[in-house]
């Protein structure tokens, strides 16, 4: 394998990242959810992602980009997600928020 090489930014990206549980793909359209729609319309939206689970251990899928049978796994390791590690090297802060 080669080494990765990038240039980097001036200034870091905003990530915002929205996930809803059970949310099917055809409800997010212009009738049904209008300010989601427009907001998805303007950004990144990825279409072709299918969840690893239902419910909540789509979550794990999501994040560690694995098959949810390695959840229990994963957990009594006690890995983090790559992705989060890498954010939180750059300098990055979280939120999370739920309703």
């Amino acid at each position: 394998l080669e080494k990765l090489e990038f240039n980097r930014r001036v200034n870091k990206l905003n990530v915002l990242m929205i996930s809803v549980n059970n949310l099917r793909a055809d409800a997010l359209n212009q009738e049904e959810m209008p300010n989601l729609y427009e907001f998805a319309q303007q950004n990144q939206n990825f279409r072709k992602h299918y969840s690893s689970s239902n419910d909540t251990y789509g979550a794990f899928g999501l994040f560690y980009g694995l098959p949810t049978s390695y959840a229990s796994s994963i957990k009594a390791q006690g890995a983090s997600p790559v992705l989060l590690d890498v954010l939180k090297d750059q300098g990055y802060t979280f939120g999370l928020f739920s309703g």
